[in-house]
């Protein structure tokens, strides 16, 4: 058989198609990552006695006062 001659508009739907199928791809790698590594720390919090940890809070979670930036 003769190799296929593709049109232009043929080869950007595949390669379209191919792209958001890599993104999906991605997003459910990075998904599964994350709930690997909740699932870690979920287990490490229950199996320990005392726990504490530091977090920054975004500013734009925060009224811009020190003192009511950790109740967002």
């Amino acid at each position: 058989p003769e190799p296929r001659d593709w049109r232009p508009d043929e080869v950007a739907l595949v390669a379209e198609a191919a792209e958001r199928v890599w993104r999906a791809l991605a997003r459910t790698r990075q998904a599964a990552a994350l709930a690997e590594s909740e699932q870690r720390f979920r287990e490490l919090t229950e199996t320990l006695d005392t726990v504490f940890w530091l977090a920054e809070v975004p500013d734009a979670a925060s009224d811009g006062r020190p003192d009511t930036a950790l109740l967002y």
